[in-house]
């Protein structure tokens, strides 16, 4: 049981890192969110930008 945690763990930790590096490279670390899904062993992370544009 604490393998399948650490491997989630690992595998999340990996995709969270791989999709800061995509956000710092179009310069939006400053509003997004990251969902995070797992069914049986499989993970799906989905990131959304937020614009946060200046209202006039």
């Amino acid at each position: 049981m604490e393998d399948k945690r650490l491997k989630l763990e690992k595998e999340i930790c990996t995709k969270i890192s791989t999709t800061l590096d995509k956000l710092q490279n179009v310069e939006s670390l400053d509003y997004f969110d990251i969902e995070i899904k797992v069914h049986r062993q499989n993970i799906d992370l989905r990131c959304t930008i937020k614009d946060r544009g200046k209202v006039y």
